[in-house]
């Protein structure tokens, strides 16, 4: 069932410019967080898109004290810290996203591997860079080593919003495949990997068979905290000529109970009006001829999700 594009546009704005960089924590908060969120959008050709959205921040470590990580991956702090790295972006992307049909992108990444970082004043800011790319490269089992002078650049208007004082690095692989390989160390960073809430979704046998898959990463510290937020968009099909279908069918696994050390974990549904969506939603909002349904996982449990389209 095709659905109308601007109905598909003005639903899935709300959460494509949230998910642009992470937020910041609240003003003084040191202890560390973890929320959880899927956005599940029905595009305008009838496919769908699936959009995980996990976020972590905590105290910033410093050079004079023994910093302790506890939801917070000790791998990316720790090269962080080494590297001088203020902010960072990575992201493997596989696929097309087709803008005319589906809209505005969960985020402008192009194919194969992309990264961006802001590096420290003060130091050898290419020696920084290739020591990063090297150490990212063996954390996601990727291919970031060969990010040589060739294919990096220094942006000076691009990218204006992380460009914070420093040197700026923009490094592309753009024939870097992803694979479970990419995806493996990426869950594991997850407080519960794959084990419970939303992220019990993630099936390496449906991801790497779909249209469009982007994984991604990004940092973001200042003096005190240390923001990490990891998404992954993938847009799927829904079963042929079917007028109802489930969650669980598309991802090939069911929803878990929240994460236990999360502070929030949600299900959004954006969908036409015409879509009944099961069970009832904890709230709604309507926009258009689209309907937001929004599912708070940490108020009841929610096994799976129906969809069923109207006569």
């Amino acid at each position: 069932m095709r659905i109308p594009r601007l109905a598909v546009l003005a639903a899935c704005g709300s959460f494509v410019v949230a998910a642009d960089t992470p937020s910041k924590a609240p003003a003084g908060t040191t202890a560390e967080m973890f929320s959880e969120d899927l956005t599940i959008a029905m595009l305008a050709d009838g496919r769908v898109l699936l959009h995980f959205d996990f976020e972590m921040h905590g105290p910033q470590a410093t050079n004079s004290s023994l910093h302790s990580y506890g939801l917070l991956p000790r791998q990316i702090g720790e090269i962080a810290q080494r590297y001088g790295v203020s902010e960072l972006q990575l992201a493997f992307t596989q696929g097309t996203w087709r803008e005319a049909r589906w809209g505005v992108p969960p985020a402008a990444q192009g194919i194969g591997a992309e990264v961006i970082a802001q590096l420290a004043d003060g130091a050898d800011a290419d020696a920084q860079w290739s020591g990063l790319t090297n150490a990212l490269s063996g954390v996601f089992c990727a291919s970031l080593n060969f990010v040589g002078t060739e294919s990096t650049t220094s942006p000076r208007l691009a990218f204006a919003h992380s460009q914070r004082g420093g040197a700026l690095r923009h490094g592309f692989l753009p024939r870097e495949n992803v694979c479970t390989e990419n995806l493996t160390p990426w869950i594991k960073q997850l407080p519960c990997q794959a084990q419970s809430g939303v992220a019990a979704l993630l099936n390496p046998h449906r991801l790497f068979n779909m249209h469009f898959l982007s994984v991604a990463m990004a940092l973001n510290s200042d003096a005190d905290t240390l923001r990490y937020r990891q998404t992954l968009s993938v847009v799927v099909d829904t079963p042929a000529y079917d007028r109802s279908w489930a969650l669980s069918a598309l991802a090939g696994r069911a929803l878990a109970a929240p994460c236990p050390v999360a502070t929030r974990s949600s299900v959004r549904v954006v969908a036409p009006a015409a879509v009944q969506v099961a069970p009832q939603a904890d709230s709604t909002h309507s926009a258009g001829t689209s309907v937001t349904h929004l599912f708070d996982l940490q108020r009841r449990r929610v096994d799976d999700i129906v969809f069923t389209f109207s006569a």
